[in-house]
């Protein structure tokens, strides 16, 4: 919302903006660190719990999208992450980053 670049709307984005520019730092930390973790630990073991196959095959296979997609992603991701750092310094992305570099680096290596 901050730093994305209108194509329609200025005014309303704009206003938006106005509206996040005070947003307070304890919901910004828990939704930047929630947000961030692409498939979370608990939603696939709420999948396997509720044997619900077809989701949980999905989130597994998107956790490792082909190498193409891993490539086109990663800057994007990368981008992401420096953003919330920048904005929600008290957000522990560290943990959520080294997940997601482990699997983009066992992704390149398969």
């Amino acid at each position: 919302m901050r730093d994305g670049i209108p194509l329609h709307g200025h005014e309303r984005i704009d206003a938006w903006r106005a509206r996040v520019a005070d947003y307070p730092e304890a919901p910004a930390v828990a939704l930047v660190e929630e947000g961030l973790d692409l498939r979370s630990q608990e939603r696939l073991e709420m999948l396997a719990a509720r044997d619900d196959l077809f989701l949980l095959h999905r989130d597994l296979v998107d956790v490792a999208p082909p190498h193409e997609a891993v490539r086109i992603l990663s800057g994007p991701v990368d981008d992401t992450y420096r953003l919330a750092s920048r904005h929600v310094p008290a957000a522990d992305l560290e943990p959520l980053r080294a997940a997601f570099e482990l699997r983009r680096v066992t992704e390149q290596a398969v």
